[in-house]
């Protein structure tokens, strides 16, 4: 049985933060650089992303 998945609205939040987490810690590894600091416009720049697209993709 195939069952169909969906992103809610209020999931967007944690997809966001885990998003950011993920580049944050890979930009870390490659570049050698601590990015925390820009975790917040990550972040804005990431649901502006994700929102318009949100369950058009998964």
């Amino acid at each position: 049985m195939n069952t169909v998945v969906t992103a809610k609205d209020e999931n967007t939040e944690d997809i966001v933060k885990l998003r950011v987490e993920m580049q944050i810690e890979y930009w870390s590894k490659t570049l050698n650089k601590d990015f925390s600091a820009y975790a917040e416009k990550f972040a804005v720049i990431t649901r502006n992303h994700i929102i318009p697209r949100l369950n058009k993709c998964l």
